[in-house]
């Protein structure tokens, strides 16, 4: 018995650094510490579905080919000042990096998909403690974190395809520990952490509709009211201008698929001629 579908694929993969870091402890209990990172990558990627009699995932699909590349340098410096015996401060900041990513599993999905290089700026800062003569240990610490392009997978559509996308991302928090030991063989231990973080990007949304399966794209203006609770409401009336926000999600659509067949709708409340061909070529910069 013959498979139904198979898909190949192959990646060559090319990385290299160079680092390097450096101490030093001044008499007074301070140390300080930095490093940097140069971070050079590559990633060749070709997939294929040579066969497939399945039907519902589309004809088989002819190797497809695609490069990533991503370079940076990365950092981090960070301080300890013992206070004391009993006491340290710390802080730390940190540039970070993660090579890009490709998508090209061709079971179902018909298109190969990259998320870019992920880059993240973090800071943390805290104090350390013993007390009563080292039977309780208290310690908090505090971050806060920026990431440019955070790697993320979408699953969903209607083959259930993962397609690759990055996002903006942003977080905070607070960490707390505390240890007492009052007795011997007697510890009691408590944690807690409170965290913050939010995911930014139209992309995130776009990316779980299965954009492989587009073939054309409708583009209209739309009229602006409330509904009966005082909620915006927008109503797809084909009769003004096409909305700058609608012209940014067809933008992020385009990012992602390529130029496709458009189709400007004014059905209500035609205009001239020049206004019509005005909204075409808008569409035609983009494609």
């Amino acid at each position: 018995t013959r498979e139904a579908a198979y898909a190949v694929q192959r990646q060559d993969s090319r990385a290299y650094g160079i680092f390097g870091s450096l101490n030093y402890e001044f008499d007074n209990g301070l140390r300080l510490q930095g490093g940097a990172r140069y971070n050079n990558d590559k990633k060749d990627f070709t997939a294929a579905r040579p066969y497939d009699i399945r039907g519902f995932a589309g004809p088989p699909v002819a190797p497809i080919s695609t490069t990533v590349k991503g370079k940076l340098v990365t950092w981090d410096a960070s301080a300890l000042y013992k206070a004391s015996d009993d006491i340290s401060l710390f802080a730390r900041a940190a540039r970070g990096y993660r090579a890009p990513s490709v998508q090209g599993r061709l079971t179902f999905a018909s298109a190969i998909s990259t998320a870019n290089s992920e880059k993240t700026m973090s800071y943390e800062a805290g104090i350390k403690t013993l007390l009563a003569d080292g039977k309780v240990r208290f310690n908090v610490t505090g971050y806060f974190f920026n990431t440019e392009d955070l790697q993320l997978t979408a699953v969903g559509g209607t083959s259930n395809v993962a397609s690759l996308l990055n996002a903006e991302a942003k977080g905070h928090g607070v960490e707390v520990e505390f240890e007492a030991a009052p007795a011997d063989g007697l510890t009691f231990s408590l944690g807690g952490a409170y965290n913050k973080a939010t995911i930014n990007d139209p992309d995130a949304y776009v990316a779980r509709f299965p954009l492989e399966a587009v073939r054309e794209i409708h583009l209209s203006g739309h009229s602006e009211t409330v509904d009966d609770l005082g909620a915006p409401l927008l109503i797809d009336s084909h009769d003004t201008p096409v909305k700058d926000p609608v012209w940014a999600l067809y933008q992020t659509v385009l990012r992602r698929i390529g130029p496709v067949a458009s189709l400007i709708e004014w059905d209500n409340d035609v205009p001239a001629w020049p206004v019509l061909r005005e909204e075409v070529i808008s569409a035609q910069r983009m494609l």
